[in-house]
């Protein structure tokens, strides 16, 4: 992750909005809406990419029997947001410290858009199971790039097809992209 672009002092803002400001309310509504009709509950092990402050960590919980945030600021993540059955790792999510093919689902929701996108898919490739699951978020069209892209550290945005494209170049079986959000 671009951590000059991620300070530590955005994290600590995010950590102050994630749970009551519209934009990542909605985004986590629509994320277990979207689990309860698609996911298969109690995986054994699922990760949470960029996990920022963490408050999404519980509600995997409810679909996997150990959850692992990973964010480069994960020590700053608030131990309300950790109970049983979840950690939080430093790590870049380019270079995991996890075993070939040890986990069972990824979370990897608005992370993409902030690393090297083919080196972390390749990397979720390697450490994800031959039948696991791997869900993503990314921001939608390159033409609705703004300062807020800039401020919030992207490095890019996203068509569904050429996201499609990247994650089976990756060796991924897509099974759905759609956009959410859409007026």
């Amino acid at each position: 992750m671009n951590s000059a672009a991620f300070s530590k002092e955005r994290f600590l803002t995010l950590r102050t909005m994630d749970r009551d400001h519209f934009w990542f309310a909605g985004k986590h509504r629509l994320t277990r809406n979207f689990l309860r009709g698609e996911f298969e509950p109690s995986v054994g092990v699922a990760l949470d990419l960029g996990c920022g402050p963490g408050l999404q960590l519980r509600t995997w919980r409810g679909y996997a029997q150990k959850v692992i945030g990973v964010d480069i600021h994960a020590t700053d993540v608030p131990v309300e947001n950790i109970g049983d059955g979840v950690s939080v790792l430093v790590a870049d999510v380019t270079k995991l410290p996890m075993d070939n093919c040890s986990i069972d689902a990824i979370f990897a929701m608005d992370i993409v858009e902030h690393v090297p996108d083919d080196l972390m898919l390749a990397e979720c490739m390697r450490v994800l199971r031959p039948d696991g699951v791997m869900i993503i978020n990314v921001p939608a069209f390159q033409w609705l790039w703004s300062f807020r892209d800039v401020e919030a550290g992207h490095m890019r945005r996203y068509t569904k097809r050429g996201l499609r494209e990247l994650v089976q170049r990756a060796g991924f079986t897509v099974s759905r992209v759609t956009f959410y959000q859409i007026g």
